[in-house]
């Protein structure tokens, strides 16, 4: 008998036989590259950095007149720009001109008022007494001009600008050699009538920071007259276009005070022109020997 069985083959079995391998299968991992992106300062970044690796124009200053102090008029004079140095009307001599002047001066007394600065200029404005060698002292307010000088990474005094002098003059000649305690008080001082023309000279000409000065402490921390400070004046000020001085009168004048009367028109920016009458009250310092005004009334 035939045996019809047959033999299924391995190859055509219906599960599929496994494959060994040595071959281990990799998966590549994707990069993610961090890129900074950079960074591109502006001009005002710069300046701003500039700006903070500069020395103060107040300790600039400040180290000027130490030098004055310690008769370092050479340190003192490298101060100066060129221009001011070279400046025929300031120094017609020169160096010779500017030692001349301060070997006359046993010291000075400085403070510091206000500064500003804006990229490479400043100015810096001080209140300073000269005690002369004769005895005589000189009260003054000053305002230096600055610039910044890339050469030595330093500020340079370009311009000074005498703002208001005042003279205590000594009843002792140069060559007399007695205390300096018989010195004389006298002091050929500003009337205060040309004190409050010149505070109107100075708002007319929109030097609003030195015509606040004027007003001592108290009145320039007053909330009433001022909720905002320096910022209530000029808001004020910039609103009036010119100022006419019609008539000033002092109405009474002693040693300490005084009163003043003036009339004016206000020309505002508006358009508008109003005519005012003030009354000024002021009192004499006599440490700064300038005229402070404390009160003002309307009349």
């Amino acid at each position: 008998m035939e045996n019809n069985t047959q033999t299924a083959s391995l190859s055509s079995s219906p599960i599929p036989t496994p494959v060994e391998t040595n071959q281990v299968a990799i998966i590549p991992k994707s990069k993610t590259i961090l890129t900074r992106k950079p960074r591109n300062l502006s001009p005002a970044s710069v300046a701003d950095i500039d700006n903070i690796n500069r020395p103060s124009p107040e300790i600039f200053i400040n180290n000027y007149y130490t030098k004055l102090n310690e008769n370092n008029y050479t340190e003192a004079w490298s101060f100066l720009t060129t221009e001011l140095q070279e400046n025929s009307t300031s120094h017609p001599q020169g160096y010779q001109s500017y030692i001349e002047w301060w070997e006359q001066v046993n010291n000075i007394n400085v403070q510091i008022i206000s500064s500003s600065s804006q990229n490479k200029t400043a100015k810096v404005k001080v209140r300073c007494k000269d005690d002369l060698k004769n005895g005589s002292k000189i009260y003054a307010d000053i305002l230096y001009y600055l610039r910044w000088n890339e050469t030595d990474n330093n500020w340079r005094i370009l311009n000074i600008q005498p703002i208001s002098s005042t003279t205590t003059k000594s009843n002792l000649s140069v060559n007399e050699s007695q205390p300096t305690s018989s010195v004389s008080d006298n002091v050929n001082r500003l009337s205060p009538a040309k004190a409050i023309e010149d505070y109107y000279t100075k708002i007319n000409n929109q030097d609003y920071q030195t015509a606040w000065d004027i007003y001592p402490t108290t009145v320039k921390e007053n909330k009433e007259l001022h909720p905002d400070g320096y910022n209530s004046f000029i808001e004020w000020w910039t609103q009036v276009d010119h100022v006419n001085i019609d008539r000033v009168k002092i109405e009474e004048e002693s040693y300490d005070n005084a009163i003043v009367n003036i009339g004016t028109h206000y020309k505002m920016k508006s358009g508008k022109i109003s005519p005012i009458k003030l009354k000024f009250y002021l009192a004499w310092n006599k440490e700064y020997q300038r005229w402070y005004v404390t009160k003002i009334k309307h009349k």
